[in-house]
């Protein structure tokens, strides 16, 4: 079958596909649905029919009706005769996705990951092609070449001269030609998007088909004057026209991408309800618009950020402003309610591909901090912790750590003492970005190696012991039952949520363990006689992390990062603290 009964015929195999419940394979591009994106899908299907006796069809990721507002690509496949009329579209696989009884798998081309919205099809993917960066996982069943590059039409049109020798049809020639010149800026290196094998692929596709190099110019500026004719498009047409979605926790963010100049995009009279509806419509928070228009013949770059909701707002900005990899810079000439946030790239060299990750990065620090300050509101012991200087190791751990001299200022008479810490274990994070008000970012000292050595530690105080069978090492006691312990994060540590967290850790915040400790620490103020940990009437509250399991009978238990305790051992502290440095002279003022 050559390419054009292939193209002209896909529509009706899907249709017959799905009435006779026959096994299909399916190209999906990505949401966006830009030029790259529908002829990848329809490159890479008919590769994969000339390989694969099953039906394949390439499927555009977009509404049927919302066709029309993807310029570029009704202008080039109109150019090679192939109408709307030809193709499928996303609407199209609701009857494979919601019935029983079809079989289909699943490709996917220029996108590595599948949106919220289309998740219950990822179990279906038999093999990825894409240019972005790598967000999903791999497994040994599925094919996936990804690879940075200009265009995933490089990629598709490499896959067929590695396996055929040929692409075989100038129609699909011309398509990917004109592809990989679009998106690459007619391999402009200054640009910073061509990559070797855009160059190359180029190159073999006017080999084979005789194509004249001098209209590359040419074939580029039609391209690219399609893509910008916007002029009947409505403002929420034109920021539908290419945009992603994506999802970090209950956030969503629409991220649209205009091949127009900010100027232009302001004075739309519709602009701000456009912003406003576009977000409703999709239950999102934020919309980002990322403008590219041109002064002069350079490239001008703008970011714009539209959102409602202004702690998050006012989070993410700080954000962005930080980073050096974005590098932007505020606008000065350009004013708008406080509901936008508006930056100039000084680098116009980064794209979509490289802002969407660090968005999502961004707001999954916000998240993580919007779940710290939830924690301290709701745990009196935790509130009550921000208003001591941060708590010092306590003398149970006496392994050497470096000094640390803190510049939070405590409320009160109390003077901040010298603060000893161990390194931070996987599952806890600091972060020197995240916002001040998360308060100092000390890590938690519950690692797997300060546990082991607390354990250590604890069985030289008890003949009942068992070893690490690799090393020797005493591990844990018998008598201490990892169901009736909890392992203690300081309140001013952060864990986080999206790291690996290490749910086999061994406690040290046992009832045994507290009452050992409640033994020690007395002698230290004078105390003396046998101690319970219900004798201790300053903790009445423990702190559990999320990744520990608390025993029901430890509500009277007390922790040890408490006012009482942190008194008690100051002397000790400060004695230590003076034969690391004598510049901590003037602790010695701390009252106990």
């Amino acid at each position: 079958m050559d390419f054009q009964d292939f193209i002209h015929s896909r529509r009706d195999t899907f249709a017959q596909a799905c009435l006779d419940g026959a096994c299909l394979e399916i190209v999906l591009g990505n949401e966006s649905c830009d030029l790259d994106s529908a002829v990848s899908a329809i490159a890479y299907a008919f590769l994969l029919q000339r390989e694969k006796e099953l039906s394949v069809v390439p499927v555009l990721n977009v509404p049927r009706a919302d066709y029309t507002l993807k310029t570029e690509v009704v202008f080039l496949l109109n150019k090679y005769a192939i109408t709307q009329s030809d193709l499928v579209f996303i609407d199209d696989l609701r009857t494979l996705r919601q019935g029983e009884g079809h079989t289909f798998n699943l490709h996917l081309v220029d996108h590595n990951v599948l949106t919220d919205s289309q998740a219950d099809m990822a179990n279906r993917v038999v093999s990825i092609v894409d240019h972005h960066h790598r967000d999903c996982p791999l497994t040994d069943k599925m094919f996936v070449r990804i690879e940075t590059v200009g265009s995933c039409c490089s990629l598709i049109t490499d896959l067929f001269y590695e396996r055929h020798g040929t692409v075989d049809s100038q129609t699909l020639g011309h398509l990917l030609r004109g592809t990989i010149l679009g998106d690459s800026i007619c391999l402009s290196p200054e640009a910073g998007k061509v990559k070797p094998l855009d160059v190359a692929m180029v190159e073999k596709l006017e080999e084979e088909f005789n194509l004249d190099i001098s209209d590359r110019h040419q074939v580029f500026n039609s391209i690219s004057a399609a893509k910008q004719d916007v002029a009947a498009l409505s403002t929420e047409q034109l920021l539908k026209k290419d945009k992603k979605t994506f999802t970090v926790s209950s956030t969503c963010v629409i991220m649209s991408s205009l091949h127009v100049s900010i100027q232009a995009f302001l004075k739309r009279q519709d602009m701000i309800g456009a912003c406003s509806k576009i977000l409703t419509a999709n239950s999102a928070s934020i919309l980002i618009v990322l403008c590219s228009g041109s002064k002069g013949g350079a490239t001008i770059k703008h970011f714009i950020m539209y959102t409602r909701e202004g702690p998050l707002r006012a989070a993410l900005t700080e954000l962005i402003d930080s980073d050096l990899d974005l590098n932007f810079t505020p606008t000065q000439d350009i004013s708008l309610s406080e509901n936008f946030v508006v930056r100039k790239f000084l680098n116009i060299e980064i794209s979509r591909k490289q802002v969407l990750p660090k968005i999502k990065g961004f707001l999954q620090v916000i998240t993580a901090s919007d779940m710290m300050t939830k924690l301290r509101s709701d745990s009196d012991q935790l509130t009550f912790s921000l208003e001591l200087s941060a708590p010092g190791t306590p003398s149970i751990m006496e392994s050497p750590v470096p000094e640390f001299n803190s510049s939070h200022e405590n409320s009160g008479n109390h003077t901040p003492n010298p603060i000893f810490y161990v390194e931070a274990p996987p599952n806890s994070y600091k972060d020197a970005s995240l916002l001040d008000t998360l308060g100092p970012h000390l890590p938690s000292f519950n690692n797997s190696e300060m546990v082991k050595r607390i354990m250590i530690k604890k069985n030289k105080l008890t003949s009942d012991h068992t070893e690490d069978p690799s090393t020797g090492d005493v591990l844990s006691s018998e008598g201490n039952s990892g169901h009736n312990s909890c392992p203690f994060t300081p309140a001013n540590s952060f864990v986080d949520r999206f790291a690996p967290i290490e749910h086999h850790l061994p406690s040290f915040n046992s009832r045994e363990m507290v009452s050992r400790m409640l033994q020690k620490k007395l002698p230290l103020a004078g105390d003396t006689g046998d101690v319970s940990p219900a004798d201790d009437v300053h903790g009445q509250h423990i702190f559990t992390p999320h990744n520990s399991e608390c025993g029901g009978d430890l509500h009277s238990s007390p922790a040890f990062d408490q006012l009482d305790l942190e008194h008690r051992l100051s002397s000790f502290k400060l004695q230590q603290a003076q034969e690391l440095s004598p510049h901590t002279e003037a602790s010695t003022n701390h009252t106990s």
